[in-house]
């Protein structure tokens, strides 16, 4: 059975208003490239694209109400909450990170582990574990998926 750990509610200030959708506080709503995007959108960036919206930023051509740091701030902190929780949820050996944000990471991974570090060091320091980058960057996934045949076919033999 697979599982979705970042649909995990990262912001429950308000989840209880109607007019509003669930994936917008969940990790992946304010953590993965999309939900970045969708923030930026909703404070007025016109882009379409997380790559335009990462230069423009960058390049300061966009509108003075987004904030570079705050967007991808939020996500290191959403994606430290989710480090956190599953650190001691499962007391894990390893953290691996992969997908499209890698490219960016520099915009978010050192405050992500920092605040890791400092969340699970407050709570205990035992269930603190390694987080880095994996080695097939962002084709984990797609390894992953490719290898479900094969381990099946394996496993009958």
């Amino acid at each position: 059975m697979g599982s979705e750990f970042g649909h995990l509610i990262a912001e429950n200030q308000n989840i209880h208003n109607p007019n509003s959708e669930l994936h917008e506080y969940t990790i992946e709503g304010v953590a993965s490239g999309t939900g970045i995007l969708r923030r930026a959108q909703k404070l007025g960036y016109r882009g379409s694209c997380l790559e335009d919206l990462v230069q423009d930023l960058e390049q300061g051509r966009a509108q003075s109400k987004i904030k570079h740091q705050v967007l991808f701030d939020d996500a290191a902190d959403a994606l430290a909450a989710l480090c956190y929780n599953l650190s001691i949820g499962f007391n894990l050996e390893k953290i691996l990170f992969s997908g499209g944000l890698i490219k960016i990471r520099y915009l978010f991974f050192d405050r992500m582990k920092s605040r890791y570090k400092h969340l699970i060091e407050a709570m205990n320091p035992a269930f603190r574990t390694q987080i880095q980058i994996a080695k097939c960057s962002n084709y984990a996934g797609v390894i992953g998926a490719a290898s479900l045949p094969l381990n099946s076919i394996m496993n009958k033999f």
